[in-house]
């Protein structure tokens, strides 16, 4: 009762107000007895614990349902299997009649990520489902996968994502394919890559962040280190947002010359309400 008193006492002339208990996280959200729901507060933890890794936990309080919310990011590792979920969660209802099943927790899961590495084999597989909201309000299911297959110098990966926006599929799809091919004994192609989006735009970076750009930095390996299969599918859609009537190609290759010198360039365009074409390296 205390805690319900603790979220609901807040309310005010249709506002609610949460302090967090950390300075500047406070979180504010109008018209809350019309239903709106608050987005989850997380702290970011980052701690291993032996073989179980604690990325970070939240609390959600959904005013629409009267629940209360808890997630959380982890994983797990042994002999060389990883294990990691994204957005695990449990929630309970703050006030129930009898018989008080309702007090029963339900547990829903956003994505999960399997990466497994023993020489010279390295397989990983991910699955994500997230909702979201864009500007204008409109909320929407995404849902990505990624797949990623090393054996010693050959490899394959591949990430992609669908979504039905306002009834018009939204999707794209990333491949690359390393594996050496020899042109001239000085002249070796190590890579190529190549995609395509439809009713997605492209977010080309200005030019000192074009090393973390997802499609140069998935070829160069440049990923932040820890991120788990299922992060780098969120980083990558954040460069290929939902737009209807856009679309985007890619195409690169990854060579090398006298094991000195070790290039990649990659063209895209984009097409739309104006044509875009970039050449990246």
């Amino acid at each position: 009762t205390s805690l319900l008193n603790f979220l609901r006492g807040m309310v005010s002339d249709g506002n609610m107000v949460l302090d967090t208990g950390i300075s500047g996280t406070e979180l504010v959200v109008t018209d809350a007895a019309e239903g709106m729901a608050l987005e989850p507060v997380y702290w970011n933890l980052q701690k291993t614990f032996g073989p179980v890794y604690i990325g970070r936990i939240g609390v959600l309080y959904e005013v629409e349902t009267n629940r209360l919310k808890f997630l959380i990011d982890a994983g797990i590792s042994a002999a060389g299997l990883t294990i990691s979920v994204t957005g695990l969660s449990a929630s309970s209802p703050l006030t129930v009649d009898a018989p008080y099943t309702d007090l029963i927790p339900t547990f829903d899961l956003e994505g999960i990520g399997i990466e497994f590495s023993k020489y010279p084999l390295e397989l990983g597989g991910a699955f994500l489902h997230q909702t979201r909201t864009d500007n204008q309000g409109v909320t929407f299911d995404e849902y990505s996968g990624a797949v990623t297959i090393q054996f010693e110098d050959m490899g394959f990966s591949a990430m992609g994502s669908y979504a039905n926006y306002n009834g018009d599929p939204s999707l794209f799809v990333y491949l690359l394919l390393e594996i050496p091919i020899t042109i001239q004994p000085y002249l070796i192609v190590t890579g190529i890559s190549g995609g395509f989006g439809y009713n997605r735009s492209l977010i080309v970076p200005a030019l000192e962040d074009v090393l973390n750009f997802p499609l140069v930095s998935e070829v160069l390996g440049n990923n932040a280190p820890g991120n788990s299969l299922s992060a780098e599918l969120d980083i990558l859609g954040a460069y290929t947002p939902i737009e209807t009537g856009a679309y985007w190609a890619a195409a690169g290759v990854r060579f090398t010359s006298f094991k000195v010198i070790d290039c990649f360039a990659l063209l895209t365009i984009r097409a739309g309400n104006t044509l875009e074409v970039n050449l990246l390296g």
